[in-house]
């Protein structure tokens, strides 16, 4: 069952059900997307209705019902997208490649029940990702990796300044990317340049939130960063 907790910036945030092994991320109020004081626009996401009775995924202050996608359930955005939402802690990388078969038109909304998503820890690797894509849509998805010094990385502008224009290019031609951000992955929509610095878009389906925010290595905290190293996977899916 979906439960909703203030997260430590303050904001309430759905968390899927949780193990008994996961409680934690709930219990210490983990933040799965981006921090609020960051957020320069909210797109849609689950959150607590005007009355505080009940949660709803909102849109510009008004409910949208949710779309039965076979395993899934999604949630129509303003821009024609879906965001879909995983049902369990370990669904969030097939929750993102669902999203990508139905932008690019290889799966539509009444044929979700055809993906059969691979289950477990497995789904969350590149081959678990790529796998189902290839298989839904006949075509050889492209991954990108990104590595870097992570210690530069997290703390200096420039090396970001690099990855993000490099997704912005991609995301040009290929359209969104599920992106391996270390702690779970989210689907990257948009990245833009305003103000000497980036602004991201991304649908998280571990909340349920699709915003814009200004970059900030705190996107980043969650990577493995090993002997000071980081690598960045991103999973694109050619349009038809």
């Amino acid at each position: 069952m979906d439960v909703l907790a203030t997260s430590t910036d303050g904001a309430v945030r759905r968390y899927p059900p949780l193990s008994d092994g996961r409680r934690d991320l709930m219990a210490t109020g983990a933040i799965c997307d981006i921090p609020a004081a960051h957020v320069k626009q909210r797109i849609g996401g689950i959150e607590l209705t005007p009355d505080r009775h009940s949660a709803a995924f909102m849109v510009n202050g008004r409910p949208v019902p949710p779309l039965k996608l076979g395993r899934f359930q999604g949630h129509p955005l303003p821009d024609g997208r879906m965001l879909v939402l995983q049902p369990d802690q370990d669904q969030g990388a097939m929750a993102c490649a669902l999203m990508l078969l139905l932008d690019q038109g290889h799966l539509p909304p009444g044929r979700a029940d055809q993906f059969q998503p691979e289950e477990g820890h497995r789904a969350a690797s590149l081959q678990g990702i790529t796998g189902p894509l290839k298989a839904m849509a006949g075509l050889e998805p492209v991954v990108v990796s990104h590595e870097a010094n992570f210690h530069q990385f997290g703390r200096r502008h420039a090396a970001r300044n690099a990855f993000w224009k490099e997704m912005a290019d991609r995301i040009g031609t290929l359209g969104p990317a599920i992106l391996d951000r270390g702690r779970g992955h989210v689907v990257l929509d948009n990245v833009r340049r305003e103000g000497g610095s980036y602004r991201i878009t991304i649908r998280d389906p571990f909340h349920g939130t699709c915003v814009e925010f200004k970059d900030t290595h705190d996107f980043f905290k969650d990577l493995d960063h090993s002997g000071g190293k980081a690598t960045l996977d991103a999973v694109f899916l050619p349009r038809r």
